[in-house]
Order: structure tokens, then sequence, then C-alpha cells
């Protein structure tokens, strides 16, 4: 299983995969039906996708739902950040 978060936005969406072995990959998706094909064409069924409530969400749901075992969406505003320092989160 991998998890995988998804930084919604207007006009793309940032994903960073994360797998059982804690090594991650990022990669930048146009928010568009190509964009959302070529992401979820990397997607399998035994994956978990967490996505920021955004006022585009259910567009996004209802497009990557069937690909992955299980999507949850966050609120922003009820959700803890954890500090990390940015060399380790953000390494580009």
């Amino acid at each position: 299983m991998r998890y995988i978060g998804v930084d919604l936005h207007k006009t793309n969406f940032v994903v960073c995969f994360l797998n059982e072995d804690e090594t991650f990959r990022l990669e930048s998706f146009p928010l568009s039906k190509a964009g959302i094909n070529r992401f979820t064409s990397q997607l399998s069924k035994d994956d978990a996708v967490a996505v920021e409530v955004t006022q585009n969400i259910y567009y996004f749901y209802d497009q990557i739902k069937a690909f992955v075992a299980r999507v949850v969406l966050v609120d922003t505003y009820r959700f803890a950040i954890i500090p990390c320092p940015a060399p380790i989160c953000y390494p580009n």
C-alpha cells in the first residue's frame, strides 16, 4: 500500500507518493482531464489518497475514487500539521 497526498490548486495539483519503504516521489499534474488521467494511471487499488478540501474537491474525488482503496478528504482548519524542517520536507 502506498500513501498519497494531494495538494489541489486551481490549475494544477502536486502529489507526494509515499512508498512502504518510506521512499517518496513528488510530481505535479495539470488540473485537467489529461492530467487526472495521467495521475490515475499511476494508482493502484491498494493506494490510500488524502486530499485537501477545496472548491474543486468533489470533481477531483469523483475522478479518482474508483482507482484506489480509500480517499480521505482533509479539512485543513481541523488538521494539525507536524512541524518538519524545510530541507527534509522540501529537498529541492
